[in-house]
């Protein structure tokens, strides 16, 4: 089986792990603590910095997980000439598994886009949170088209 990395530079692998640790310690740490996880961004600038990107939305912004991340993606294609790649986290449902997951949305510049979905169940006492087995598939590209 062929992976995404067979094709992908050193750098963009790089780039994506990096964005893709920084989002699950995040959002790990996000529904551990407080129960949900509102959406947020990982990005790596073009100098390779990993840097955090939350979106204001008020009172009336969106709620629905679609609309929040179409705001969230058209501010990231606002970006993109200052960006090298970028990851949307969101909370989402997996029904065939009957399970949450944290949903990372990534793209690089060079033309990757991934998926990666991350099952989880949440416990109250102790406060923690099990993760399933991950599931990686390609995205769709929406920053870099």
């Amino acid at each position: 089986m062929e992976s995404w990395r067979d094709d992908a530079s050193q750098e963009s692998q790089d780039d994506l792990d990096a964005m893709c640790e920084t989002a699950l310690d995040r959002a790990i740490n996000a529904i551990t603590k407080r129960g949900s996880l509102y959406p947020f961004a990982v990005t790596v600038s073009l100098g390779g910095s990993v840097g955090l990107s939350m979106v204001q939305l008020g009172p009336d912004g969106p709620v629905d997980g679609n609309a929040v991340a179409e705001v969230y993606w058209r501010v990231l294609r606002s970006q993109r000439d200052e960006l090298r790649a970028c990851t949307l986290v969101l909370d989402t449902r997996i029904p065939s598994l009957k399970s949450d997951a944290i949903r990372l949305d990534s793209e690089h510049r060079e033309g990757i886009a991934l998926r990666l979905l991350a099952p989880y169940q949440r416990r109250r006492l102790p406060r923690r949170l099990d993760l399933g087995e991950f599931h990686l598939e390609a995205g769709t590209a929406t920053i870099w088209t």
